[in-house]
């Protein structure tokens, strides 16, 4: 949320490189035509005036106002870096020789999607739930549990649902801090997003065995990720674009009322990614030893005959450009608060857009301001 940034935050420049923030303008407009822009693959837009630039594919920075559905946005591949942040973070934490070892990735990944902590005085306990169809997978994490971590895992089998506990302080702590609590809270943290490919593969195949889907629809393989945590799943699309791997984000459920155990819930909103066709065969991964994935086998046996569509996201040959075309444009009036940062390098960037940051000397002030939010909502048209 722009109206929560101050001069202590930093911003990502077209190099995804951190800046830091010089100025901070604020205006207000009346009746000012803005421009609603959602990129492909992305489920936010992003609001601008009309003469704010924007960094385009072998074009540079074109004015809002100018751009047109089906241009081709540039934009660093900010996770395509590696670093050993993940050591020193893992280390600070636990005691166990683990952050090289593919099978703790994994559990990261299914703990992200099937598990949840609670404190019990002074029991730390950390709970997997498998559905009542999973003895096998269930069986399969007892067992990492185990040698990861030498812990007995208690299994509770009630209500149609298999789910595991065990008791662990420090990874406890380290599920809490650097990955949060309940679903609408969790998330992926940046020394995950950096860390070496082949382990993000095995977090990502993790979570795939809990919260993804690889099926088949109308011969087609089809493989996606379902959460009702939005930055969750935006995070998720951050990593597979640095492995090289495109996905969109869309729409799974519309809130509505749910029926469990003769009680009824309201189920909030819920999102879907999906990876798209052309990169499946880019997502294939080997199963290291101890894990078994039936639906990783799905997708390592699947032979995709042709491309099907047209591409409208890719990268560039090394990896650290990701190009993705505009999917739509709405155009309205807009009335209230507008803002601009000046940073060091004068590019910062928004939810998939670089941007540019305005100068007063060149044009006036007041219309080459970003608008106040980051659209929450899904796409509604003109």
């Amino acid at each position: 949320d722009v109206e929560k940034v101050d001069h202590n935050r930093k911003l990502i420049n077209e190099n995804g490189e951190l800046v830091s923030i010089k100025v901070f303008q604020r205006r207000q407009k009346t009746d000012a035509e803005i421009f609603k822009i959602k990129p492909t693959g992305s489920f936010r837009t992003t609001t601008f005036t009309g003469e704010h630039p924007i960094l385009l594919k072998d074009k540079g920075f074109i004015k809002a106002k100018d751009l047109k559905v089906g241009d081709w946005l540039e934009l660093p591949n900010l996770y395509h870096k590696q670093d050993i942040r993940y050591k020193e973070k893992i280390t600070e934490y636990l005691e166990e020789d683990v952050g090289d070892n593919e099978l703790f990735w994994w559990f990261l990944g299914v703990w992200l999607g099937d598990g949840c902590n609670n404190k019990n005085k002074n029991s730390h306990d950390i709970y997997i739930a498998f559905g009542k169809n999973q003895e096998d997978q269930a069986k399969q994490c007892a067992k990492v549990i185990s040698n990861l971590f030498n812990r007995s895992v208690l299994t509770c089998i009630k209500n149609g649902g298999n789910t595991q506990r065990f008791t662990h302080k420090k990874l406890y702590e380290l599920l809490e801090i650097e990955f949060g609590r309940y679903s609408y809270n969790k998330k992926i943290p940046e020394w995950v997003k950096t860390a070496p490919e082949k382990l993000k593969r095995m977090f990502l195949l993790g979570y795939l065995d809990s919260d993804g889907s690889a099926f088949f629809d109308k011969n087609l393989l089809r493989v996606t990720y379902t959460s009702n945590n939005l930055e969750l799943l935006e995070s998720v699309q951050d990593i597979l674009y640095g492995i090289g791997i495109t996905s969109s984000i869309t729409i799974h459920q519309k809130e509505h009322m749910s029926r469990f155990n003769n009680k009824d819930y309201l189920s909030k909103e819920s999102y879907k990614l999906n990876i798209l066709t052309d990169s499946i065969r880019e997502f294939k991964t080997d199963l290291p030893t101890g894990i078994i994935s039936e639906k990783m086998n799905r997708i390592n046996l699947y032979q995709q005959k042709s491309n099907y569509h047209k591409k409208k996201s890719y990268f560039s040959e090394d990896l650290k450009k990701i190009y993705l075309q505009i999917d739509k444009i709405n155009i309205s009036l807009y009335t209230g608060t507008v803002y601009n940062f000046e940073c060091d390098t004068h590019t910062y960037m928004c939810r998939n857009i670089v941007t540019h940051n305005c100068d007063p000397l060149t044009t006036n002030l007041a219309v080459r301001f970003i608008i106040v939010r980051i659209e929450q909502n899904r796409w509604k048209s003109l």
